[in-house]
């Protein structure tokens, strides 16, 4: 064998061996900027092991190569036939991409396309290297590449003034996420990409952008990645035609991650990086396969690049790694890094998986070296080992990550986790959004469709304000609300490696390292994986704050016997076992049943504030509330239903609804022990300053009505009703406040408070209010934040605090927010009972005909009318469009007297002839003779021969109603 042979084969060892040196020597110092290293390894262990292959010129020509070109005078880089001169824009130190065969094979594609006069058009699920492919392609060839990130924001002019400065400058422009413009955009945009890559290809020096002449340099490429338009990524679109005919795609699906793996485990300084990769992988492709399918799992390469990078981190922790060391050093890695967004079940099968890939040494690592117990103390909140667990592995999230989000139902320490750690650290500045409590404008700003300028929404001005705080401190902007692609996906370039905010205005925001985004939600359905793939994610569940801590530290500060006491955490306990269905979640239900009791004077009083906090599905089952009467020793009077029992805080005993009934003959309402009950409750609540109340119940149940008398007890101003139809949003809510309230300033910060006391606020049939295409009703969260963080941002985008303001929301069902549901004091009104309503319409004909007709014709006459309201109320069948309320009917008594009727023929004649017109908007037309039919039959069984039924039949009157 000649020397030359020895030389070649000794090669690819030499090279290796001087990679794992400097491993040893740099232990973790090595960056990725030396990736490439491993990469050229391969390429000459591939050309050394195949002969023939060494000459193939094909086989060296797919590697990009730099040469000086004497013709030029200049640097070339060639790839296959595509050649480019080298534009030595500065590139700086940053972080390399690894190289692997994907990379190559997508360079070749866009290096092709370049030459071809195209641009280049990456695709595929989301972490997979797409941009940052574009970004080194860019660096290896001395270009500015200028990322931006895409969303409807961006219409035709602002795009049109990027191009522009792209155009003179000669950079790249790398559009991320592309199809998430709109379609008719997308087709305005191909015409002026077509413009430039036509300049380009023939040289010329100028062309027409949006009716103006722009200078082209040469060098100017346009790219785009995508996503794909389904697959869980909402609000894409599928590129058009005339769009796709510019662009060379290349598919970026399968990145070679145990090649990425090794290399930056080499480069972080392990000496079995190899070995170490492949195990950490197959865990990966393993827990993906058995893990449970949940939307906020990521087992992509972002979350391993995470991984790897924190095993480097643990790594140089070490006095004297080995290769034993190295694999516990990855083990807690993975762990750290993904014990946070596991559920219980996954995260005990995780544990056995990690077991059996790496071997336990016993190396102790610490997570972090805050006293979180002293914190929580210093909150008065209870110490629950669960919780310090979790606001652990938030804050280990929050070192790794540029966002990270806390998902979780209503009530489980979401808001609590970043609490304690900004209280940890002391010295951190926080700013809270509720992103769907304003408009999309409101939040991110806007391009004016007239004048072109920009103008900041709250998100871009918090942020502008955080970057000139000191970036020594830790700044956080939260973001607590619901999740939907149309905004959160605005912050991809910010959450990535960009850290980013591009504008449409051109305005390019970049975060340091302690500026982080934080967001808090119960729900990730909408989430796409390019989010979640960019950020840390914390699961928190009910599990996590054991409710009968909660029971007990109440019961602690209160001054109830023992026994009774007993018998409160006795109740409370077998309601959750027993109804946990009905409940949901077990904590808001506790927080809610707190809130109820917390004022109660004796034992009958903790009964009824117990009752009043069940849900309707509870309240209205009568045998169960029966068994809390057991419980308490209280006897139920024969006969009477369990839940017409209500508290008279006068006789300190349960009463039963119907022992006092009073009717306003001026307005018609009628008031019942139960009104009267609700309003003591409703009193106590808005003295004790409660923010949100909500009233639950049917339709004609008197919710504001009763709202109103509490008022009145209380010589409060008048309510403010609001009826939340379809139009309204928090912006006409805004406005109201502000007409029944004054402003003031304290210490910087704007104020809002009524000029006299309290002012209440109701808002009538909340369900009802708009909801958006993602079904999220911003009048809602505006009432979320309001709750929460005591104010609103005005339009200003000025944070307001509201004070001695209480909203009162009626509602007939469950709205969409049920974290402002759960955590708002609600109570439920249940309407009138059969005997009830008999007494009503009685006393209706009572106070309002006693001058007018005989008292015998009154009764005969509330019966009547009591007979059909109950036939249609029975009825069920297509002919019948609603059922009608105890509320109508007392409208149509009060109409049947307008009539002045002098006699009992006369008031028969009136009745029937009004409960045509009266009935007639509950029934379909067709079922006019059906109804008619009912009436008859309800007049001859009460009134019977008074009147011939033909006789009356005959006439016809117009009401004057």
């Amino acid at each position: 064998m000649s020397s030359e042979d020895d030389a070649d084969d000794l090669l690819p060892d030499l090279l290796i061996s001087n990679a794992k040196s400097l491993s040893n020597i740099l232990a973790g110092e090595l960056s990725p900027n030396d990736d490439k290293t491993d990469n050229q390894i391969d390429r000459v262990m591939e050309a050394n092991g195949e002969p023939e292959a060494s000459n193939d010129e094909y086989s060296l020509g797919v590697i990009a190569k730099k040469a000086y070109c004497e013709e030029k005078g200049d640097i070339v880089i060639r790839m296959v036939d595509a050649s480019f001169t080298y534009s030595y824009e500065y590139q700086g130190s940053a972080a390399k991409v690894v190289h692997t065969n994907l990379t190559n094979k997508c360079y070749l594609t866009l290096t092709q396309a370049l030459h071809m006069g195209m641009g280049g058009n990456p695709f595929g699920p989301a972490g997979t290297g797409k941009t940052e492919t574009v970004k080194a392609l860019g660096a290896l060839l001395g270009r500015q590449v200028v990322v931006f990130n895409c969303d409807e924001a961006l219409d035709v002019e602002s795009i049109a003034r990027i191009f522009i400065g792209l155009a003179r400058s000669g950079a790249w422009g790398c559009f991320d996420e592309f199809n998430r413009l709109d379609l008719s955009t997308l087709s305005s945009v191909a015409v002026l990409i077509k413009g430039i890559q036509g300049a380009v290809n023939s040289m010329k020096k100028q062309t027409i952008i949006q009716e103006t002449e722009v200078q082209v340099n040469p060098n100017t490429a346009i790219f785009i990645t995508l996503n794909p338009a389904n697959k869980g990524y909402l609000g894409r679109s599928k590129l058009p035609d005339n769009l796709k005919q510019l662009f060379r795609p290349i598919l970026m699906a399968a990145p070679d991650t145990i090649a990425i793996a090794e290399v930056i485990l080499l480069a972080e300084g392990f000496t079995t990086a190899k070995q170490l990769a492949e195990k950490t992988v197959m865990l990966y492709c393993l827990a993906k396969n058995l893990m449970s399918k949940q939307r906020h799992y990521d087992w992509g390469l972002r979350s391993l690049k995470g991984v790897l990078l924190k095993a480097g981190s643990l790594l140089r922790t070490l006095s004297s790694p080995d290769s034993k060391k190295e694999s516990e050093t990855v083990k807690e890695a993975v762990k750290m890094s993904n014990m946070s967004k596991l559920t219980v079940k996954d995260a005990q099968n995780f544990e056995i998986l990690m077991d059996d890939f790496f071997p336990t040494v016993g190396l102790e690592f610490s997570m972090n070296s805050v006293n979180f117990a002293k914190v929580l103390k210093n909150l008065n909140y209870k110490e629950m080992d669960s919780q310090i667990s979790r606001v652990s592995h938030f804050l280990e999230q929050l070192l790794q990550r540029n966002g990270v989000i806390i998902v979780g139902p209503p009530a489980s320490g979401k808001s609590s986790l970043w609490k304690i750690v900004a209280e940890a650290f002391k010295n951190v500045s926080v700013h809270v959004i509720n992103p769907k409590a304003v408009t999309r404008d409101e939040l991110l700003g806007y391009v004016d469709d007239i004048s072109r300028q920009w103008y900041d929404g709250i998100f871009t001005k918090t942020v502008r304000e955080a970057l000139l705080e000191d970036p020594g401190v830790m700044r956080w902007i939260v973001f607590d609300g619901c999740i939907d692609p149309e905004w959160i996906e605005s912050f991809n370039s910010i959450l990535d490696d960009n850290r980013i905010l591009t504008l449409p205005s051109g305005d390019r925001l970049t975060f340091d390292s302690n500026l982080k985004l934080i967001f808090e939600t119960d729900d990730l359905s909408l989430a796409s994986p390019a989010t979640i793939t960019r950020l840390g994610v914390v699961l928190t569940s009910e599990d996590d704050l054991v409710w009968q801590k909660l029971v007990e530290q109440f019961l602690e500060d209160q001054k109830f016997t023992s026994t009774l006491c007993e018998t409160i955490h006795t109740v409370i306990h077998n309601i959750i076992c027993k109804h946990k269905m009905k409940l949901g979640h077990a904590v808001p239900f506790v927080l809610k049943v707190i809130k109820h009791l917390g004022h109660s004077k004796s034992e009958r009083h903790v009964l009824e504030s117990l009752i009043s906090a069940l849900p309707t599905s509870l309240y209205k089952d009568s045998g169960f509330i029966k068994e809390i009467f057991t419980e308490f020793g209280e006897n139920l009077p024969p006969g009477v239903p369990a839940n017409e029992l209500l508290y008279n805080s006068d006789l300190d005993r349960m009463t039963y609804a119907d022992a006092d009934f009073l009717f306003d003959e001026d307005d018609g309402h009628f008031t019942t022990s139960q009104t009267s009950s609700c309003v003591e409750y409703i009193k106590k609540f808005l003295t004790h300053g409660e923010k949100i109340l909500f009233l639950q119940g049917p339709s004609s149940s008197g919710k504001s009505f009763i709202v109103s008398i509490a008022c009145s007890q209380l010589g409060f101003e008048k309510p403010v009703f609001v009826t939340g139809a379809k139009f309204l949003d928090h912006r006409i809510i805004i406005r109201k406040i502000k007409e029944i309230c004054n402003a003031h300033t304290r210490i910087g910060q704007k104020v809002l408070r009524p000029a006299k006391g309290k002012a209440v606020l109701v808002i009538q049939d909340l369900e009802r209010s708009y909801a958006d295409k993602w079904k999220t009703s911003p009048l809602e969260e505006f009432l979320y934040q309001f709750h929460s963080y005591g104010g609103f941002y005005d339009v200003d985008l000025e944070w307001v605090s509201l004070e001695n303001v209480t909203f009162v929301c009626s509602i007939t069902e469950a709205i969409l927010n049920q974290r402002l549901m759960e955590g708002a004091v609600s109570l439920t009104i249940r309407s009138p009972g059969l005997e009830e309503e008999r007494k009503v319409i009685y006393l209706a004909f009572q106070k309002l005909g006693e001058k007018l007709i005989p008292a015998s014709a009154i009764q005969q006459f509330a019966n009547l009318t009591t007979k059909l309201y109950e036939k249609v109320r029975t009825m069920k069948g297509d002919g019948l469009i609603c059922h009608p309320y105890l509320e109508d009917i007392i409208d149509f008594v009060k109409a049947l007297f307008s009539l002045y009727p002098t006699d009992k023929d006369h008031l028969l004649v009136s009745w029937s002839v009004l409960a045509d017109e009266f009935y007639s908007r509950f029934f379909q037309n067709d079922y006019a003779e059906t109804f008619k039919t009912l009436k008859y039959e309800a007049i001859e069984k009460v009134i019977g021969g008074s009147m011939e039924l033909q006789k009356l039949k005959d006439f016809h009157i117009v009401p004057a109603i």
